[in-house]
């Protein structure tokens, strides 16, 4: 499961869901703020290693950092 995936679980707030009378859920929740924040952070984290891998692997793989 992705980070965003994580923080929709566990950051949901269960009060901003509506149930009508019947205990049936009228309307899910909006996306989170959370939720896309983290996924933002989250692809920008995967694309930069991977952008700093190839350039290490460019450079023949050196021993030094």
């Amino acid at each position: 499961m992705s980070l965003a995936g994580y923080a929709e679980e566990f950051f949901r707030p269960v009060a901003k869901v509506k149930i009508n009378g019947v205990g049936k859920i009228v309307k899910p929740p909006k996306p989170r703020l959370l939720s896309r924040i983290c996924s933002r952070v989250e692809t920008s984290f995967s694309e930069w290693t991977q952008h700093s891998y190839e350039a290490w692997v460019k450079n023949g793989r050196p021993d030094n950092f």
